[in-house]
């Protein structure tokens, strides 16, 4: 493969060159990397027109090459590499489970071969990252960087972010969040929004929804990294138990963070189509019961698994398609395994002021945030075990804490508490419901991180009548798995198999109006039916409990008069789960005022009817689609009419006639030749061979004499009236909400402040990734000082000084450059690296050199004895063309030793007279011109001589061989193989050639023979 080959990239270290072929699986990944360090400066691209090749090894030379790093590329080449980055990263997709205290994501992404879906690792390789965010002075800690400083600043290090979404600081049920889970944040609410916000010092307080946009960047972040591009468009799971506020709150935060939300999906459907996608029911109707205990809450979700029928495109037969509806869910929303540790935490947080009479330490927030550290490992213990041990050092006021507990103990305290029956108690709930033992289910699903405690698994177990619980699924991974194949089956680029997927509304939401009386109409999108109901101040179930999603629906007014009315939606408190859990101030989830109603009626002068659209998305989100009046109106339209003709006279003059011969105009005339033409078909099937000629002397007499007795007709365009709808959209102001969508002002301000933390963060990554290449640098250089290839290169004085400035650096880096720039830090870089890069470089040539000078004189010599050989093998290689390219040689072969004697008088610590990457190139600046006239073809015979030699063959074969035509100045059409056996150092094989068109052109192969 050719350096510069225009399909090759080649990298060019001190004094090495390394070529790849593009289509090498290598060639992307190493591509990819030089990419990355264009962007950040650390490459420098130059593109060199393959026409100037014979110039490249003077450039090379004369601006020297140690010490740099030069990649050379072809530009088509890197556009196509870019774009194909471009257009992988537009087409994957992520899913993320967004719990209370950590987080699960999943990158769906286009792959020829393998799972298109991969579990994200993070900064640490784990697959679950702490869902932390927080503010240390200037800077924002995200993700694992916050779990690190989480006891150093328990204040401002954000736990639970997601359910502060949509709600007041004053709320009793986040009141109880605090106090239940000992957090010791400060949280006051937006003055004019009144939805909560988290100070972190005296000047700044956060919103709740720019502390989870925090959260989902960092989601965002480690998923980018792992896909090697950005990504945007996801799919989040949330809890059944989130109400709207919360649900359009985590969308507003995931668009300040940068994503695209194509579905907020419940966890136990996600869960439900992991469950089902790999399974066939076609035998049997399932139900399936999920159970998930996670840090903060519990659910639980009953399933129904069935198929229906459906046709494929291509198959006459109908198919079974597999699918799941959700039939009902309950939760706990305020009970997790976040819970137990809560329990054991009051335990020993007793048990140490006991010991050591310091007071409460539930009121110190650094000590709390390292006892709670500590026992969320030791309960993870007693899943296993009977025993653990539980230490702290330096609990507070520097007093070590020591003790134990046993699997015994911790059930005893949940007993106490009412643990094991409030677990139990959504299952219980759920099985009342809907009539079932559980014996009913075929299977009951464990989920989440809490479900592993066995005495948890033992109460439900019991609930359920003492069947067997199931764990066919990974209990921590099974609904972000969920979640992006849900998210593959929205995209164009995955082909799934087909799964139906239905979920329902949790809460119902209701229509109330105190403006408008009179009769409505409600109208469900799905059935289309119309069921008057009274008004007065309520329509009932404009979304009830239970409905499957998406839908719409529609509420309507006849003669609607008065120009304004406002309405509100509100939570149906008498479905089954009335309100969200912690919606305080009353059921209203929005209010609206819709206008216009009096313009629409002066304008057409008829009040016809008010229609507001409704639709409930997958999202679980109630929104006004469209608020419209619908008035029938009379519109003269022109008609083509087709009369007599004695009557055309008698009427008013019509606006354009046209005397007809008994026919129809063109539409009609076109209906009935395709209705005689059919009749004649169906006549010509029915009739016997026999009687065909008789059939049709007797078609054409009827023919005719029907023609004759038609009466003459004139086709007449007149005015008439119908009836036409005309939509007239009504001017809507809302939904005015406690907790309305982030917009205007407010909008701005939470963007600003997310920008201000990337661009920090960006420039705080930038600065640490120069340091740590510095520190690295450092490091791998100073051990290198000692290798048997550098004190060949060097000598003690030039090791003694470099090693001493590396430990200057080194001094520098923990000293006054503490907190440097990454300028600097890279400044640094570049003084060290133009000492130790011509030792490396020497030390590196010590072995390169020699190989390399081997290698291309081997070659020369070698080029030398074929081309010695080509009067006998390849007689029609022009003489000329052959003693040029022999000078060449013997030019780069005297050079070659002209270097190796100056190189002979050179000091191995001294600059080297000329370097290995030298030589490959002056060698393949000779080798590609040796090669291509190496590999000319023999030319073909004339025309007229290949005519005789087939003429002749045919007549030996017994006349059986191919005749070939020459054409006009043309070659001939030979596609047969032609060989001819060399003899000498090569021999090359003839392949099959097809004709072209010329005269006597010969090619040559491109193919290129290696030396």
């Amino acid at each position: 493969m050719s350096i510069l080959s225009e399909k090759g990239v080649s990298l060019q270290r001190p004094s090495l060159f390394t070529t790849l072929k593009a289509g090498e699986g290598l060639f992307l990944e190493l591509a990819a990397r030089l990419l990355e360090g264009v962007a950040s400066g650390g490459i420098r691209v130059e593109v060199w027109p393959l026409e100037e090749a014979g110039d490249a090894h003077k450039a090379l030379e004369g601006r020297g090459t140690t010490g740099k790093l030069l990649l050379r590329l072809s530009l088509g080449l890197a556009l196509l590499l870019l774009a194909a980055g471009c257009c992988s990263a537009r087409a994957s997709l992520m899913a993320i489970d967004l719990g209370s205290e950590y987080l699960r994501a999943v990158l769906v992404k286009p792959s020829g071969r393998g799972n298109p879906l991969q579990i994200v690792v993070n900064e640490m390789s784990r697959r679950k990252s702490p869902a932390l965010v927080g503010v240390a002075g200037e800077d924002r800690l995200l993700g694992e960087e916050a779990s690190s400083f989480a006891i150093r600043y328990p204040t401002t290090i954000f736990s639970r972010a997601r359910d502060l979404l949509g709600r007041s600081a004053g709320d009793a049920w986040v009141q109880n969040l605090l106090a239940s889970d000992a957090l010791p944040y400060e949280l006051v609410d937006h003055p004019e929004r009144k939805s909560v916000m988290a100070r972190v010092n005296s000047t700044s307080a956060y919103l709740a929804e720019e502390l989870v946009a925090g959260v989902l960047q960092y989601a965002k972040q480690i998923t980018d990294a792992q896909a090697g591009g950005p990504i945007v468009d996801a799919v989040i799971t949330v809890p059944a138990w989130f109400g709207i506020a919360q649900r359009q709150a985590l969308k507003d935060a995931a668009s300040l963070a940068g994503l695209n939300v194509l579905a907020l999906v419940n966890s136990h459907s996600a869960a439900a189509l992991q469950f089902g996608i790999e399974r066939d029911f076609a035998a049997k109707e399932q139900k399936v019961i999920f159970y998930d205990m996670g840090s903060s809450s519990t659910e639980v979700a009953l399933v129904k698994y069935s198929t229906y029928s459906a046709k494929e495109p291509g198959s006459a037969k109908p198919k079974a398609i597999n699918q799941f509806e959700v039939l009902d869910a309950d939760w706990d929303a305020s009970l997790g395994a976040n819970t137990l540790d809560m329990l054991l935490a009051e335990k020993f947080a007793a048990e140490f002021a006991e010991k050591t009479g310091l007071g409460d330490v539930r009121r110190i927030p650094k000590a709390m945030a390292k006892l709670k550290r500590q026992v969320r490992r030791t309960k993870e213990i007693l899943s296993a075990n009977s025993d653990a041990p539980f230490s702290v050092e330096e609990l507070h006021e520097g007093r070590d804490f020591t003790s134990k507990v046993s699997r015994a103990e911790l059930e005893a305290l949940a007993e106490k508490a009412g643990f094991w029956q409030r677990a139990a108690a959504p299952l219980n709930r759920l099985l009342e419901r809907n009539g079932l033992k559980g014996s009913d289910a075929d299977a009951v699903e464990m989920l989440g991180g809490g479900s592993r405690v066995p005495r948890l698994q033992a109460a439900l177990s019991e609930a359920l009548g003492g069947r067997t619980l199931d764990r066919h699924l990974d209990a921590d991974e099974a609904v972000v798995l969920g979640g992006a194949l849900f998210a593959a089956n929205l995209s164009t680029s995955f082909r799934l198999r087909k799964f139906g997927m239905t979920d329902v509304a949790m809460y119902g939401v209701s229509w109330i109006s105190e403006d408008l009386r009179g009769a409505a109409q409600h109208e469900d999108g799905e059935g289309g039916e119309h069921v008057a109901e009274a008004v007065g101040l309520l329509v009932k179930n404009l979304l009830p409990a239970g409905k499957k999603l998406p839908i719409k629906r529609a509420i309507k007014f006849n003669n609607l008069t008065s120009d304004a009315f406002s309405f509100r939606l509100e939570y149906n408190t008498s479905s089954p789960h009335g309100l969200p859990p912690g919606h305080e101030g009353g059921p209203v989830i929005a209010e609206f005022k819709v206008s216009g109603v009096a313009d629409a009626v002066k304008r057409y002068n008829h009040s016809g009817v008010t229609a507001l659209r409704f639709e409930g998305d997958w999202s679980g989100l109630v929104q006004l689609d469209k608020a419209e009046c619908v008035v029938e109106v009379e519109v003269m339209e022109e008609k083509i009419l087709e009369v007599p003709a004695d009557d055309a006279d008698k009427d008013a003059p019509a606006s354009d006639e046209k005397k007809g011969d008994g026919k129809d105009d063109k539409k009609e005339d076109k209906k009935e030749e395709k209705k005689k033409d059919d009749e004649k078909k169906d006549d010509k099937k029915e009739d016997k061979k026999d009687d065909k000629k008789d059939d049709k002397k007797d078609d054409k007499k009827d023919d005719k004499k029907e023609e004759a007795s038609k009466p003459k007709t004139v086709v007449k365009k007149v005015m008439v009236p119908r009836r036409k709808n005309m939509h007239v959209v009504l001017k809507v102001d809302g939904p005015r909400a406690a907790f309305a969508p982030l917009s205007g002002g407010l909008l701005t301000a939470a963007q600003a402040n997310l920008t201000a933390f990337t661009l920090r963060e960006a420039v705080k990554r930038d600065t640490a990734r120069a340091k740590n290449d510095l520190e690295a640098y450092i490091i791998a250089t100073r051990e290198s000082l000692d290798g048997e290839d550098v004190v060949e290169v060097t000598t003690d004085d030039q090791r003694s000084s470099f090693r001493e400035s590396l430990m200057d650096a080194e001094d520098w880096i923990y000293g006054d450059g503490e907190h440097e720039a990454a300028g600097g830090y890279r400044k640094k870089l570049g003084e060290l690296r133009a000492v130790g890069g011509p030792i490396a470089s020497r030390a590196a040539e010590r072995s390169a050199r020699p190989k390399a000078v081997s290698a291309a004189r081997e070659a020369a010599e070698l080029a030398l004895k074929v081309a010695g050989a080509w009067p006998e093998t390849k007689p029609w290689i022009n003489a000329t063309d052959a003693e040029d390219i022999v000078a060449k040689v013997n030019e780069f072969l005297t050079w070659l030793k002209e270097q190796e004697a100056a190189q002979a008088k050179k000091a191995a610590h001294e600059e080297p007279a000329f370097e290995s990457a030298v030589v490959l190139l002056r060698w393949e600046l000779v080798a590609r011109p040796f090669e291509r006239l190496n590999n000319k073809r023999k030319p073909r015979p004339p025309a007229d001589a290949a005519k005789a030699n087939a003429t002749a063959e045919a007549g030996a074969e017994g006349g059986e061989g191919q005749q070939q035509q020459a054409g006009d100045g043309g070659s001939s059409g030979d596609e047969g193989k032609e060989q001819q056996q060399q003899e000498g150092a090569e021999a090359a094989a003839e392949e099959q050639r097809q004709g072209e068109a010329g005269s006597g052109g010969s090619g040559e192969e491109t193919q290129h023979t290696e030396l």
